[in-house]
Formats: structure tokens, sequence, C-alpha cells
């Protein structure tokens, strides 16, 4: 049976994983992260994640085939303090909406068709 995008989406959205399925633990980390950016900016994003879950974030937007975003994500602490934050807005914005096409939704979609039992709860 395939797995509905919007559904794992929406379950992972709704409380962070408390298994192991490491499909859903990266998406949290996306997610989280681009809320908290979207929300609270880069400098309160920062501030409010360890060095360990900043590079959570990075490794979960590799995961999705999105290096050029762990990158980013790897920098974020050095830039947060010395960069504007509409300008970092922009550039994260510009990478995660590309052509009016959301990277981060397409990138969830390719995952699922690659590698299923990543999201698949059993019981």
């Amino acid at each position: 049976m395939e797995l509905d995008p919007r559904a794992v989406w929406n379950r992972v959205c709704a409380a962070p994983p408390t298994d192991g399925l490491a499909g859903d633990r990266h998406l949290w980390a996306v997610v989280d992260l681009f809320t908290a950016i979207s929300a609270d900016g880069t400098e309160s994003t920062v501030e409010q994640r360890t060095a360990v879950e900043i590079e959570q974030a990075a490794t979960a937007h590799d995961y999705f085939g999105l290096p050029h975003l762990g990158a980013w994500i790897r920098r974020l602490p050095e830039r947060a303090f010395v960069t504007e934050y509409s300008v970092l807005l922009r550039e994260y914005m510009s990478m995660i909406v590309v052509d009016d096409h959301e990277v981060l939704w397409e990138a969830l979609e390719r995952k699922l068709a690659e590698r299923p039992d990543d999201f698949k709860r059993t019981g």
C-alpha cells in the first residue's frame, strides 16, 4: 500500500516522533526548523537550539536530497548574528520554493517513493 504524503506530513507535524522511524525523525527536524525560522527568525532559532539540533536539521535536509539546504543550515550559527535576518530569510525561502514549486514537499514525495519503510508505522 502506497503512503499518502499529506497523511505522513500531518502525522509528523502533529507531534515529534517518538519511535525509531528515520523518515519521521528527519521530516520533523526539517519542519521544526522551517517553522522556527519562519516564525522566530534566524537568531532566535539558533539561540533556542543546540549545536546537535542544528546538525540534526542539516542532516535531515541531506537525507531528503537537499544538501545545499543542509550546508546552509550548518553555516547558520556563524551567520545568524552578523547577517540581517531579512537577507537570511530570503536566501532560505529562495531555496525551499523554486519556480513556485515547494522543494520540501517534492523531497518528501521522492523519499516516500524511494524508502517507504522509513515512514511506515506497524501495528
